[in-house]
């Protein structure tokens, strides 16, 4: 049964939504999501089952968890435990989200249908033309955000395209379908985050596969560039609204205010207002900022220096553990969530990616295999 708990939050949860509420698209997901994990905590607890985990890792989810119940006693808000109405990223969702990279670890999904992963990127692909375009003229499909449609996508595309399955290893250039279907979901939705993503990716399928640079290598230049697209939006510039080196600038002193422990989960909204009507005096003040369209400026916000060297703790351990395991797949889907999350708001979908990849190197099990070919490495 948890498997299955699994494959409906990586694969289908992107697909609900209810057209109706504040937030139609975001809300739904999030509850489902919520109720997702706790039947897999419940089905744990009735097999009563073991999990065998690093402790040096066991031991930041645990100190995140800690933070945030300090954050709960001295820092609480109305958004602290819930979040907002629009997104409910609080403390209470944090906590699914930790539990679940926990107990992911222990799922096999090697022998899941792969008509799953088929189904959830046919089912986006079509939609996203079907639902139409936002004010702007940008997909987003039933992720109801165009950078989450590219998001999903980035996930996506990878497993579709490393898929073991037989029929399509005899009409080798169908594979290469996958790849161009997400560019073209990606190019309409207008994500330049999901472009850059997925141009990371490519990267490292080029630089590993074609140039058969060490797998080591490949990924330490592929990361090298995510942290050199961090500059675009600082040389860009951008408007007066909605200009993202302007909320990024907002958040790193937003931050200073508690920078040991953070204004709280939950509570950046509250937090890049006051710092920018009150210090600042600039553009942030006058819209709608809910997020520092960065997740490590979000848990500098909120979580501090403490906050942050956790989660940076856990990121550089995934990384190191998809690079000296030669996890291929795990490694460039990581590569592409990562990307996107470095630009924008996260919607839940996103996290679940996120903490579903954080779980993975929990454990030395993967949740994928690809076909081991020594030109590859």
């Amino acid at each position: 049964m948890q498997k299955y708990i699994i494959v409906f939050l990586l694969f289908l949860l992107p697909l609900i939504f209810f057209p109706f509420g504040t937030s139609p698209f975001e809300i739904p997901k999030i509850i489902f999501a919520e109720i997702g994990i706790e039947l897999m905590l419940f089905f744990f607890i009735y097999k009563k089952e073991n999990i065998n985990l690093d402790k040096k890792i066991i031991i930041p989810v645990v100190l995140i968890a800690s933070l945030s119940i300090i954050h709960l006693l001295f820092l609480k808000t109305e958004t602290t435990f819930f979040g907002n109405v629009f997104r409910l990223q609080g403390v209470f969702l944090l906590w699914h989200l930790l539990l679940f990279s926990i107990l992911s670890t222990k799922i096999k999904i090697t022998d899941i249908p792969k008509g799953f992963y088929f189904l959830s990127f046919g089912i986006i692909f079509i939609l996203a033309f079907i639902l139409g375009t936002n004010e702007n003229h940008r997909l987003y499909s039933t992720l109801g955000e165009p950078n989450s449609l590219a998001a999903t996508v980035v996930f996506l595309w990878p497993i579709l395209y490393f898929s073991n399955v037989k029929k399509l290893k005899k009409i080798i250039p169908v594979k290469f379908i996958f790849p161009i279907l997400a560019l073209i979901l990606i190019f309409f939705s207008g994500s330049r985050s999901g472009l850059i993503a997925i141009g990371i990716q490519f990267a490292f399928l080029f630089f590993n596969n074609i140039l058969r640079i060490s797998f080591v290598k490949s990924a330490l230049i592929c990361v090298s560039f995510i942290l050199i697209s961090l500059a675009l939006p600082l040389i860009e510039g951008g408007g007066i609204f909605e200009n993202r080196s302007e909320v990024w600038q907002t958040a790193v002193i937003a931050g200073l205010k508690n920078p040991i422990f953070g204004s709280g989960f939950g509570n950046v909204e509250q937090t890049l207002y006051k710092t920018s009507n009150i210090i600042l005096h600039n553009n942030v003040q006058y819209q709608y900022v809910d997020s520092s369209h960065n997740f490590i400026l979000d848990w500098w916000v909120e979580g501090g220096i403490a906050g942050i060297l956790l989660i940076l703790f856990l990121i550089t351990r995934a990384f190191k553990d998809f690079i000296l395991e030669s996890k291929k797949l795990e490694l460039i889907v990581f590569l592409g969530i990562i990307t996107t999350m470095l630009f924008n708001p996260v919607s839940i979908v996103v996290l679940i990616y996120f903490w579903w990849l954080i779980g993975q190197s929990l454990s030395s099990k993967k949740c994928f295999t690809i076909p081991k070919k020594k030109s590859l490495n």
